[in-house]
């Protein structure tokens, strides 16, 4: 299955090679436009949360007068379908769409491909949920993340369990995602030469509720760590309840995605601890909780807060650039943007500066 991927992805780039030809470097839209184009990219998964959110910061920049007298549109296109969707749907937002630039709110595996293309089309993409440390190692310049990688969220983690906390038992709990696995992969090399650090680590649900009860009740643990939107967390909180244990539990930023993540709060949520780069949860972003809750009727999670961010902070760039595409990537490299999800500041490879802080679920 690995390998005929592979194929898949050579046959979709060599295709893409023929389209483009030879480094050529995608047109802007007809300069007597209205508006200016903003491509999204979102999954099964992300797409109500993320198409809301980027959503929400649209009509709040058109209603303010959009960038320089023109107002944003934004197009969306989901990865969803063949293995390989993402390259063509960018491949289309390029050159049918002519946006001028690319919000991807998408899994690690498909910003792979539509990265890409990016290096080919030369047109500015920003990731707003990806947090795979491999895609800014590429050294495609006009790609950037607003999330953190998973090497700063696991050095963070590890920072607060071994020697803040000088724990020494520490169970994680991936899911069988792509992400997830690279966020494990990327935990356990961060992990390497500490001493006296022992770390368990199950798979679910492969493993299985039996044995996740039987981790927590056999095990001297010292914390939990969940890695991965697809952990039940109702199913694990219960679980951690029946052990009678109180046992600070972790999460990275793809856990709080999880389904009912808000919805199960529970005894020991003064235990609780969730990776953040900035307070979109907080009281301190009630402007923007309540203005999602008005147009989703849904509290926002952290889907929703980076893709506002990421239309947001796009924006603020072309103000300064002006539609056009080869300046846009240019001041995106320098920005210093204060969002709902932090500092966001990029170093030369595109990566967040601001690597994030650990914060309890509620104040």
């Amino acid at each position: 299955m690995k390998d005929l991927r592979k194929i898949y992805i050579l046959i979709s780039f060599l295709t893409l090679c023929i389209i483009t030809g030879p480094v050529i470097k995608a047109q802007n839209g007809d300069e007597k436009n209205t508006y200016i184009s903003l491509g999204l990219l979102v999954n099964k998964q992300n797409e109500a949360a993320a198409t809301c959110g980027a959503g929400l910061a649209v009509k709040q920049i058109n209603d303010q007068g959009g960038v320089k007298g023109k107002p944003l549109k934004l197009i969306i296109r989901s990865v969803e379908g063949a293995w390989g969707a993402g390259s063509s749907e960018v491949v289309d937002l390029v050159f049918k769409e002519k946006v001028t630039a690319i919000v991807g709110s998408i899994d690690g595996r498909n910003s792979h491909l539509a990265e890409q293309v990016i290096a080919k089309t030369q047109v500015t993409y920003l990731s707003v949920w990806a947090s795979d440390p491999s895609l800014s190692k590429a050294y495609v310049p006009w790609y950037f993340s607003l999330v953190p990688t998973d090497d700063q969220q696991a050095t963070l983690l590890l920072e607060e369990v071994s020697v803040k906390k000088r724990f020494q038992n520490i169970l994680v709990v991936n899911d069988q995602t792509y992400d997830a696995e690279q966020a494990l992969k990327s935990f356990f090399e961060a992990s390497n030469g500490i001493e006296n650090l022992n770390i368990f680590s199950i798979t679910y649900p492969s493993s299985g509720s039996k044995d996740l009860k039987s981790r927590i009740e056999n095990n001297k643990l010292d914390a939990i760590i969940l890695l991965g939107r697809q952990i039940p967390i109702s199913d694990f909180l219960k679980q951690h309840g029946v052990s009678g244990k109180t046992i600070p539990v972790y999460t990275n930023l793809a856990a709080q995605a999880s389904e009912n993540y808000f919805s199960n709060q529970f005894e020991t949520k003064d235990q609780f601890k969730e990776v953040t780069s900035g307070s979109w949860m907080r009281s301190d972003a009630d402007d923007f909780q309540k203005a999602f809750f008005t147009k989703c009727k849904v509290r926002s999670g952290p889907v929703a807060a980076y893709a506002y961010d990421g239309i947001m902070m796009v924006s603020e760039a072309l103000k300064q650039s002006g539609n056009d595409r080869e300046s846009l990537q240019k001041h995106m490299s320098q920005i210093n943007y204060q969002g709902v999800t932090g500092t966001v500041q990029f170093d030369s490879q595109g990566r967040l500066k601001n690597t994030g802080k650990l914060l309890l679920i509620r104040e």
